[in-house]
Formats: C-alpha cells, structure tokens, sequence
C-alpha cells in the first residue's frame, strides 16, 4: 500500500485527507492515509470522533485515515507529502519535516500564497527548505471550497509539476468519481492563479456587502455590473503579475485563475469574501479576525499585503490589489477606494 501523508489538518487538509480515505473504504484506491494535525488534543479528538470540529464540521473523517499531532510520524516513509499549511507558516513546517522525507518522495503544495517579505511561492520554499529536487515537486489547485469535498460534492482541480510523470502520477492518486484532476506544467502559473485571486475574491465580497446595504437603505454606486468588471479586470491583473514572473498567460483562464476565482468570488464558503462583505459593512479588519474567522485567516489578507510590495518592486500595475491593500491595512474607506479605481486615467481595455 502507498503511505500518503496529509501534513496540515485544517479545513482543506482533512478535505484532501477524508477524499483519500472514502476511496480506500469504497476499495477504488490501496492507500495508506496518514493527516497530521499540529495541536495535540485536536488530534486526540479527531481520532476519538472521526470529526474536525474546528475546522471541518460535520464531516465524518473515515477510519481508513490515521490522524497523529507526531509530524515525524505521518510524514516518515510516505511515498506521497502533501503539503496543506498556511503559506505564512509553511517554511517552517516544511523544515521540520525535511528530515523524515523518503529520498524518492513526491512533495505537493496544496497552500494557496505567497510568503510575506520573500515573496516565495510554495514550491519554491519546498525545495529550499526539504532539497527535494524540482522533478518530485507538485502543485495542486482550482475551485475547490473543504466543505465540498469533504461531503464528495463534484469538483475538478489542476496538478502541475515541471515533471509530466509527476503531474500523472498526482493525477492518478487524487482523481476519484467526484473528483477529477487535469494536468498542466506551468507551476508558476498555477501557484499565482491560486494566490491572487485570494485579493480579488475580497474586492468580490466588498461588492455583496456594498449591494447587502443598498437594501437596508444605504445609497451606493456597486451592482451586478460593478462585481463582473471587477472579477474581469481583476483576472487581467492577476495574470499581468504572473506573465511578468514567467507564467503562460492562458493558465490564468483556467481552473487554477479564473475557476477558483469564480468559487470564491460568489461561493457562501468563501472566506476571503466575507471578509470583504464586513470590510464594506464598517467592521476593521481586528474586529473581523476576532468575530467572525474561528481562528481561521483567509489567505487572501496576507496574501495582499505580500503581493502589493511585491508589485511595486516590480514596477507591475495592479490597481485593484493595490486598493484592497489600502482597505485593510490602512483603513482606507470602501467607497473612496471604488472612487479611486473608477476615476484612474482613461486606456485600452488590452495593451
């Protein structure tokens, strides 16, 4: 039996993790599922009640999975690592468990960031941080909401790796009946897809929260019409960026840019939305961590801030990041911001 080892036991993990298991119940796939989750009596708990309360409710986790808080342990002679932290923790994970790699691991990122102040993408951490060579590295990506998968909902996703028989290789392990899995080998573009669209999905959720008030009584510019052209032109920065660093544009319009842009722009599960809907409705972005997130920081938060730098280093416009930027981290308010973007120099739409 290959040992796949699951390392990040919030929602998306156990996601990964209870797709790997219901398949080994079902008898479609010999595998031997480890998840590791970092806090001790999370993992008790997981254990005892085949459950995570805290980051995946209502989700029965099958049998077939072994959960443990051991890193050392999960990670140990797994023929398969998939990677599920939070980009802003994910270095020193990956460090930690560089030790316990199989010399002929396979290391996949299922994060969806960029590190702040290194502006690292997650593939790139991996191999400075384990030594696995390029070659075994691998991405996951695409529309893709935890609480979907975790029930078996349909769901189509993208694996990249600079390796086609990598690609193939996660293309066989994750596809189930309800979980198809293309292949592509533009890392770069997928990671960026990924990434971005975090920032542009809070523009999304400012949008709702704006029209949500607009029927309470308060006057406002945002519609329908307002959402679309930002999820268009916000597409059209994200791959301005990517192109820039390297990636093939047409990544960008596929599952890994625009559908998992499109999931979290309008999905009730989208994190990274709703914080934009409080952002538009008054609240702070302290006061949204504390009251509404569960411990759980969308990675678009962090992810703007990363990419707004990282798009003034390298002199790339991105005028709808730089504004949400400037909602949550310099309490710039929502509608000056709107004003802002609405009245920038007039251009061609391409070029």
């Amino acid at each position: 039996m290959k040992k796949i080892a699951v390392v990040g036991g919030g929602g998306w993990g156990t996601a990964l993790s209870t797709l790997l298991g219901r398949a080994v119940v079902q008898g479609t796939k010999r595998l031997d599922v480890h998840l590791w989750v970092m806090e001790k009596d999370l993992a008790q708990k997981i254990t005892q009640g085949r459950v995570n309360t805290q980051y995946l409710p209502g989700v029965e986790i099958p049998a077939s999975v072994e959960v443990s808080s051991s890193l050392g342990d999960v990670v140990d002679g797994a023929e398969l690592v998939i990677t599920v932290v939070p980009s802003q923790y994910f270095r020193s994970v990956a460090r930690e468990m560089s030790p316990y790699l199989n010399d002929s691991a396979v290391v996949c990122s299922a994060a969806k960031g960029i590190e702040t102040g290194s502006f690292k993408r997650m593939s790139e951490i991996l191999r400075e941080e384990t030594r696995v060579p390029k070659k075994r590295i691998a991405v996951i990506s695409g529309p893709s909401h935890a609480e979907e998968v975790g029930i078996g909902k349909t769901t189509a996703v993208v694996a990249a790796s600079s390796s086609s028989d990598v690609a193939d290789y996660m293309q066989e392990i994750l596809s189930a009946q309800t979980f198809r899995v293309y292949t592509a080998r533009d890392v770069k573009g997928v990671e960026y897809g990924g990434a971005l669209k975090n920032i542009i999905a809070i523009g999304a959720g400012i949008c709702d929260g704006l029209q949500k008030m607009q029927g309470a009584g308060k006057a406002t510019s945002i519609g329908d019409n307002a959402k679309a052209a930002l999820l268009t032109r916000g597409i059209e920065e994200m791959a301005r960026l990517g192109v820039f660093f390297g990636s093939r544009k047409r990544t960008f319009y596929g599952l890994s840019g625009w559908g998992d842009l499109l999931v979290t722009a309008y999905s009730k599960f989208g994190r990274n939305r709703m914080v934009g809907e409080c952002l538009a409705s008054g609240m702070t972005l302290d006061e949204i961590k504390k009251e509404k997130l569960r411990g759980m920081v969308p990675e678009g938060v962090e992810t703007a801030k990363a990419v707004h730098e990282l798009s003034r280093k390298a002199g790339v416009e991105m005028p709808i990041t730089e504004q949400i930027y400037l909602v949550l981290y310099e309490h710039k308010d929502v509608e000056t911001a709107i004003y802002d973007l609405m009245t920038r120099n007039l251009k061609p739409e391409h070029g």
